[in-house]
């Protein structure tokens, strides 16, 4: 499995720019960060290919504005999207859209510099589409992530970290009071 993601994202060019521009802006110590991203897009590619039923989908049609509905729906499937009010995991469409939003951008750039204005067009509707429908299941999602910040129960301490704090807790009040007891 983790060779099938290695391989995605060795063999796609939009993907690999994300790298590269990522690279260029964070620290060493967040690479790790990095490679999560591009491991999170690769599991989309893969459920995008199975429910198009097109083995040779990549990055970059994912940012194509006649495959939007079946992004959506693939993103609703990873992330367990039913309603507003029912997400499984709110983050990941968070982290997702995020991610999509970065690579029309770069898709754009790309057929800027190649001259397909018949491809840039169709970034600036994806685009749209991103800011005018595919923002309301984030908001969504960070909605609902945000209430489940709030509402997270707060741990309680383990037995064996409780038992140690009353053990040095007796220790210190034999301590004292056997001081106490000398100064008498």
């Amino acid at each position: 499995k983790d060779a099938n993601l290695a391989l995605i994202i060795r063999n796609d060019n939009l993907l690999l720019t994300l790298a590269g521009v990522e690279l260029d802006k964070k620290d060493v110590s967040r690479y790790h960060d990095i490679t999560y991203t591009l491991r999170t897009m690769a599991k989309v590619i893969i459920q995008f290919r199975i429910f198009t039923g097109d083995e040779n989908m990549h990055a970059i049609d994912l940012v194509q504005p006649t495959n939007y509905d079946a992004l959506i729906d693939t993103i609703k499937k990873l992330s367990g999207y039913v309603n507003s009010k029912k997400i499984d995991n709110p983050s990941l469409v968070l982290k997702i859209g995020y991610v999509l939003r970065r690579l029309t951008v770069l898709a754009k750039l790309m057929y800027v510099k190649s001259g397909s204005f018949e491809d840039v067009r169709k970034a600036e509707h994806m685009m749209t589409l991103y800011d005018e429908d595919y923002s309301n299941y984030a908001n969504n999602a960070r909605v609902l992530f945000e209430l489940r910040k709030g509402n997270a129960p707060e741990e309680l301490p383990l037995e064996s970290d409780m038992n140690k704090l009353r053990l040095y807790i007796v220790t210190q009040i034999k301590e004292l009071a056997s001081k106490e007891t000398l100064s008498l």
